[in-house]
């Protein structure tokens, strides 16, 4: 089938799209992707993607009244193309995927990488809450095909029921790096969205002043700035900014331990099916992270790592301090964090479910 792909930002900064996209490619299928740069630089889109370029401050409300032009953008896109599915990520590629299927044969694949609803709450007057979770029903309604990125997570799309669960976990690189050695500081790892709701702060002030912790960070967002600045002002910490995702696996495979820390005050971050959870697995690093989430509730039901509060820079350092002094202990959690991959999170796994979603509805 020809496939067009949905996503609200840069394509090939996406790991998930990336390793979807491929799979339907080995499936057969004919994959073009239609993307986002809020740059509005435009450039260097490569071959089978088509870019929207408008600047945008992403995080901000300033997208809201930006979302019109970008669904006519996707229209106009798709109008140009033959397609017999378009797979639209998140909800905001959602309204425009609908559109166009309703002006042609075509089908539509929601597939849920982020539960807008919920990662607004709070931020939104209850009466435009209600009224977004109740448009956002009608729109399920619509699609042929829901893909939500953890079982957990069904009862956001309810009454709908999804038609596959596909985790965000990473390609199988192989067996996992040699072990932690006892000698040199301990190697701490993070890439991701850099705001302050991911916990960077509290993990800077734990290493701050330590020699026997090298932090790496990695990664762009609205606090990218700051994290900088207070990362160049420590001796050992060191900033990458912005890297390819083969990079984040190099570095992840070259660490000693990864973080991820949600806040778990919002809904969104405590149903967070993080694939630097399923990195770590899969590397067999030991992953510490922060209670409240359902990623902390993982770890600890594989004994994959260790979980701290949240915000507290005293607890994150004696759990470093653990792994440190205790190389073998840090081993076993890293080999727990692997036998879960293979047995239960492979990305091979979440391919054919994808696959098999797709030969569901060509067989339709």
């Amino acid at each position: 089938m020809n496939v067009v792909m949905l996503r609200g930002t840069l394509a090939d900064a996406d790991a998930r799209l990336s390793k979807e996209r491929r799979a339907l490619e080995r499936a057969g299928h004919d994959v073009h992707v239609i993307d986002w740069d809020f740059s509005g630089a435009g450039s260097g889109p490569g071959i089978g993607v088509t870019r929207y370029a408008r600047r945008v401050a992403r995080g901000t409300w300033a997208l809201a009244p930006a979302l019109p032009g970008w669904w006519r953008f996707i229209r106009r896109a798709l109008a140009t193309r033959d397609w017999d599915v378009v797979h639209a990520c998140d909800l905001d590629t959602l309204p425009a995927a609908v559109a166009a299927a309703r002006r042609s044969e075509g089908l539509v694949v929601h597939d849920v990488f982020d539960y807008y609803p919920d990662m607004l709450a709070g931020q939104v007057p209850r009466v435009a809450d209600l009224a977004m979770r109740a448009w956002y029903r009608r729109l399920l309604a619509r699609v042929d095909g829901l893909v939500i990125a953890d079982e957990a997570r069904a009862f956001q799309v309810a009454p709908r029921t999804p038609d596959a669960v596909v985790m965000n976990t990473p390609e199988d690189l192989g067996p996992p790096g040699p072990p932690r050695r006892r000698d040199g500081p301990l190697r701490v790892f993070y890439a991701g969205a850099l705001v302050r709701a991911r916990g960077l702060f509290t993990l800077l002030d734990a290493v701050a002043s330590r020699a026997d912790v090298d932090l790496v960070l990695a990664g762009y967002g609205r606090d990218e700035r700051a994290v900088e600045a207070r990362a160049s002002s420590l001796p050992n910490a060191r900033f990458l900014g912005r890297i390819p995702y083969e990079e984040v696996l190099d570095q992840s495979r070259a660490a000693d331990v990864l973080v991820a820390f949600y806040d778990p005050a919002s809904p969104n971050n405590r149903l967070a099916s993080p694939n630097k959870l399923y990195e770590a697995m899969m590397l067999g690093k030991p992953l510490v992270t922060n209670d409240g989430t359902l990623a902390a509730a993982r770890v600890r039901h594989h004994d994959a790592g260790l979980v701290v509060p949240f915000g507290d820079a005293a607890s994150l350092g004696a759990a470093l301090d653990r792994l440190m002094r205790d190389p073998s202990r840090a081993g076993e959690l890293g080999t727990n964090g692997r036998r879960a991959y293979e047995k239960a999170y492979a990305w091979s796994t979440m391919e054919a479910r994808l696959v098999d979603l797709y030969a569901r509805l060509e067989g339709a």
